[in-house]
């Protein structure tokens, strides 16, 4: 069997090491919670591939957090569909799509903080009653472990499915079915 590498570098050339990832994952819980998102917290994730995208799992999963991740592709009533099917109360967002978001923001009630992950000098068209944060924000928290208590039975995404027969529908995936998931992948 092959040896676990420390670290990993990813597609932009960034390099992590585990004790960065837990670490850095630590602080976007501790920011997210100091925006009031907690355990059982529904939070859609609207971002390309990325690795604030997979430390906005990890976060969310140390949290118990329900994360809902979002297809990219999605915009309208597509979008609006899932943001309320989810119950989401939180949106973490990548700055290039916040347009789509920003023009249903106020048909989304229950969807009162996003995230974005932006430039500095990017400005956002306004998005009706949502508190915008920033996600550098979220880094300065403490890199201490949140202190949740997260159990096995809790969930921890809701995925779409494709709605092939009807509109998607969100299927829940516990926090075990991620620790067995990630266990038989690295078992193969």
């Amino acid at each position: 069997r092959g040896r676990v590498k420390a670290s990993s570098t990813g597609p932009d050339g960034r390099e992590i090491t585990f004790g960065q990832l837990d670490a850095l994952s630590n602080r976007i819980a501790n920011g997210l919670a100091r925006a009031g998102i907690g355990h059982g917290s529904h939070v859609a994730v609207l971002m390309d591939n990325s690795p604030e995208q997979l430390l906005t799992f990890f976060a969310l999963g140390k949290l118990g957090a329900v994360a809902v991740p979002i297809n990219t592709a999605n915009r309208g009533a597509s979008l609006k569909y899932l943001l309320t099917h989810s119950d989401c109360a939180a949106l973490v967002i990548d700055q290039g799509l916040w347009e789509r978001f920003a023009e249903l923001s106020g048909d989304v009630p229950l969807l009162r903080t996003a995230v974005v992950l932006r430039d500095a000098a990017a400005t956002l068209p306004a998005a009706e009653g949502v508190n915008v944060l920033d996600w550098k924000g979220l880094e300065d928290a403490p890199d201490t472990p949140p202190g949740v208590g997260v159990k096995f039975t809790d969930t921890a995404y809701i995925i779409y499915t494709s709605g092939t027969t009807g509109p998607a529908k969100g299927v829940m995936i516990t926090q075990a079915q991620c620790f067995m998931w990630g266990l038989s992948h690295a078992r193969a």
